[in-house]
């Protein structure tokens, strides 16, 4: 809970807590899945408390330890997994030689997006695992045998969960991934709200007045078109081992600077912008590669796969389900 809450409000949020909890049992979880969700959740904020720093051993090399173990310590506890094995997976990346394997040590920035690549991906699966959980319960509701229902017969919730439109003071690629899918529910919106009941009171002969309305077309098409469009741009420019963040915003200049909805940065600057249907944004490049090729490092992956919690061991050896899960 956060500090500094009067009586009344630390009452609050422990009733708020127990409803949510009654109405988890009452949906089917039972003790020992709530109990894991609180071992990941602690987990993840404990991860977000580790500190790294960074030593030079012998110029140009750069060695980065942690500084204060104990948030990391707890952690593997929490997950089951061994404190040193995560730690070198944070800090160190393994590779294959002819001499067999070695750990090559990661720079700062480095063994920090691990921890928060590590951090998301705990979040995200345990997210998955709850709708699944879901899903999986409701689907005795159905009148179709379960190893029968498909997509179509079995209930099934989704859960949508995004920010509304945002422009802060600097814009990266999470606020154009966001403002990418406002976007795309604006124009779906604008679709079924005037187009497609326009089209269905033509079908059946009734009188609809036209109505106008500035569609963001356009904007969707300059973020999402195929093959050329923002993000197919930084799909292609990621997985070149020589491109960085200026040939990224470079091409974005050649590619759309002929484009009403798009604002090229100036010489050698990083910044563009986007005249989004909300107003107009400016983007830092800054950083845009390096996050869209972030994933989860193998190392990592195979010291949670090694957990000797079941819980935390199934999360990380399944495949993702449609709902988003990588639980079986």
């Amino acid at each position: 809970m956060p500090e500094n809450l009067t009586n009344y409000q630390i009452n609050q949020w422990k009733k708020n807590f127990k409803e949510l909890v009654d109405k988890m049992l009452a949906f089917g979880f039972v003790e020992d899945e709530l109990k894991a969700i609180y071992r990941i959740l602690a987990a993840i904020i404990l991860l977000c408390d580790v500190k790294f720093e960074s030593i030079v051993d012998r110029a140009p090399n750069e060695i980065t330890i942690i500084s204060d173990e104990k948030p990391l310590i707890r952690a593997c506890e929490l997950l089951g997994v061994d404190f040193q094995d995560l730690t070198a997976a944070l800090i160190s990346i393994s590779l294959n030689s002819a001499s067999g394997q070695k750990l090559v040590p990661r720079n700062l920035e480095e063994a920090k997006s691990n921890r928060d690549r590590l951090a998301e991906a705990l979040y995200s699966r345990i997210f998955g695992w709850i709708v699944k959980r879901l899903n999986d319960n409701l689907s005795i509701y159905s009148k179709v045998p379960l190893a029968k229902q498909n997509q179509q017969e079995a209930f099934r919730i989704g859960v949508l969960d995004i920010s509304g439109f945002e422009n802060l003071k600097q814009n990266s690629l999470e606020q154009l991934l966001i403002n990418t899918t406002n976007e795309e529910l604006q124009n779906t919106f604008q679709r079924h709200v005037y187009d497609y009941d326009q089209e269905f009171y033509q079908r059946e002969g009734l009188t609809y007045p036209r109505l106008s309305y500035k569609s963001n077309r356009k904007i969707v098409d300059l973020l999402l078109q195929k093959p050329i469009g923002i993000l197919s741009v930084l799909r292609d420019e990621s997985k070149s081992p020589y491109s960085d963040d200026a040939t990224f915003v470079s091409k974005l200049n050649e590619y759309f600077g002929y484009s009403t909805e798009y604002v090229p940065s100036r010489e050698h600057s990083l910044q563009f912008g986007v005249k989004h249907f909300c107003g107009d944004v400016k983007y830092n490049g800054h950083d845009f590669l390096r996050k869209n090729r972030d994933i989860l490092s193998r190392n990592i992956i195979s010291c949670l796969q090694e957990s000797t919690d079941n819980f935390v061991e199934d999360l990380f050896f399944n495949l993702p389900t449609p709902t988003g899960s990588f639980s079986k």
